[in-house]
């Protein structure tokens, strides 16, 4: 009895926490706005989008597309980013679309199944907007993309394939796995922890994830040679300088990229109960200052 007590309390333990990971996390919808899915046909494929919205007239507010790391569905990447209080506001839409087999297809055959099957994730997301834009009304030059891990590497493809969809991208813990040195400036937000295992902060290019990427500040090197920003930066430090904001501004608004430093953290996006200062309130003012007014101008 006492040889058999052991194992059988670990199993009954490991069955519970397996159960508790199948449940099926809900979106924690702000007061003021609703939340249901959206089937989209791509290629004959039917892919789903989880979609956040103010109870009132979305027409004419912003889109943000927001793409969930691996093994994650829309609803857990919803919680996660803690951007959602948008729409109870009245201030944006977003848009969470669920990648294949719960991965991106982000270059170099990374990640899971999504990379291995080669699924056309680019022409995915292209019709998650083209559908915002048609059903919901909103403003089409005022289109952001987050993306967090495999989901930020999958914004950072979409940035080298069509960049003129977005006014602005932001990610945390991802570099790029394709080529995005040339093409028209985009305003990029580059995140991550300085102590990060699996997305270096500093050095040489790195294989991540079977693919060859740069480290972050390696990323950020690469976006500044797109957008033309110069040598001269902005630095700002908070949370007792546990966060560091470097911004590098070109002569337009849209040749902008911003570099914000952990220190100390590792791959898991900053939310409010865990982070000295979470990353989602950093994105949205990034977005705000980048992004045109209704008006254009």
């Amino acid at each position: 009895r006492r040889r058999l007590g052991l194992p059988l309390a670990v199993t009954a333990a490991t069955a519970g926490m397996v159960a508790a990971m199948l449940l099926p996390v809900r979106p924690a919808v702000p007061t003021g706005a609703r939340a249901w899915t959206r089937t989209i046909v791509v290629g004959g494929r039917r892919r789903h989008e989880l979609v956040v919205a103010p109870r009132h007239d979305a027409v004419g507010l912003p889109l943000y597309v927001v793409l969930h790391g691996s093994d994650a569905t829309p609803a857990f990447e919803e919680r996660r980013t803690g951007l959602s209080y948008l729409a109870g506001e009245g201030r944006a839409v977003l848009v969470y679309p669920a990648g294949f087999a719960e991965s991106w297809n982000a270059g170099q055959g990374c990640c899971g199944d999504a990379g291995a099957t080669h699924s056309d994730d680019v022409a995915f997301i292209e019709a998650v907007v083209a559908d915002a834009v048609d059903h919901l009304g909103v403003d089409p030059r005022r289109v952001f993309l987050v993306g967090y891990s495999n989901g930020g590497k999958m914004a950072l493809r979409m940035l080298s394939v069509d960049p003129a969809a977005f006014a602005g991208v932001a990610v945390y813990a991802a570099t790029p796995l394709v080529p995005v040195e040339h093409g028209p400036p985009v305003p990029v937000l580059i995140a991550g922890g300085t102590a990060d295992p699996r997305t270096p902060w500093s050095g040489p290019p790195q294989v991540q994830n079977g693919a060859l990427a740069p480290s972050v500040v390696g990323a950020a090197d690469i976006l500044r040679r797109r957008d033309r920003t110069g040598a001269g930066a902005e630095v700002t430090t908070s949370a007792g300088g546990r966060v560091r904001v470097t911004t590098w501004q070109g002569p337009s608004r849209r040749e902008v990229v911003r570099l914000v430093a952990y220190r100390g953290r590792g791959h898991a996006w900053p939310q409010a109960h865990d982070a000295p200062l979470p990353l989602a309130p950093l994105v949205v003012a990034f977005f705000d200052q980048v992004s045109a007014s209704p008006d254009g101008t």
